[in-house]
């Protein structure tokens, strides 16, 4: 369907999947890692049906969280007006340290709109969010 995108974007990090996921997994503080997350607060437990609000400049999505896997896999759907997109983090242990991918699903009429210049917003989104991630990571000491 010509409303549907999917991205699927992927980074080395030098750190084991239990540190990565400690970021990861702790919402209230995606921005202080991620500059492009203005504000996230998590309504209750980290834990599947869990709701949240994430703010990103001018959009303010509402998000649930899908599917949580320890160590391995968060997935979560916001929805804004004209988007929604699911994203799943998915954390794998490497001979390096961990390889973590960023999937981005959306559907809506602003993809339908203007898929191309959508595309490449959530395209440099995700690319920021991981190098950010990656950053985040290696500098800090995760205890």
């Amino acid at each position: 369907m010509a409303s549907e995108l999917t991205i699927e974007k992927n980074i080395q990090i030098t750190e084991n999947s239990e540190k990565i996921w400690s970021v990861i997994s702790d919402i209230n503080n995606w921005s202080v890692w991620n500059p492009s997350i203005d504000h996230a607060v998590l309504y209750g437990q980290f834990a599947e049906g869990s709701k949240f609000r994430l703010t990103s400049g001018k959009w303010d999505f509402d998000c649930i969280i899908g599917k949580i896997e320890s160590h391995k896999i968060i997935s979560i759907n916001c929805k804004t007006m004209g988007l929604v997109i699911s994203l799943t983090w998915e954390i794998t242990n490497s001979a390096l340290g961990s390889k973590v991918q960023l999937i981005a699903a959306g559907s809506g009429f602003l993809i339908s709109l203007i898929r191309n210049k959508t595309a490449a917003q959530i395209n440099e989104i995700l690319d920021y969010s991981l190098n950010s991630l990656k950053i985040y990571c290696e500098k800090r000491q995760i205890v």
